[in-house]
């Protein structure tokens, strides 16, 4: 079962050839791009500052 769209997956395979010079299956270029997601969607969550951080604590006690 593919999450993504096979364009997406087309699109993934030819970037990371041209970087790695390696070519990936259908599944190793849908592992990959779920892994570099996964990846970005933790780097890029936002940190929350010291006043929600606060309400946090004050709702969860």
């Amino acid at each position: 079962m593919t999450i993504l769209p096979k364009e997406v997956l087309k699109k993934f395979q030819v970037l990371y050839l041209q970087h790695y010079h390696t070519r990936l299956s259908d599944e190793q270029a849908e592992e990959k791009a779920l892994q570099l997601l996964r990846l970005f969607r933790i780097v890029y969550h936002p940190i929350p500052n010291q006043i929600e951080m606060k309400k946090y604590e004050t709702n969860k006690a």
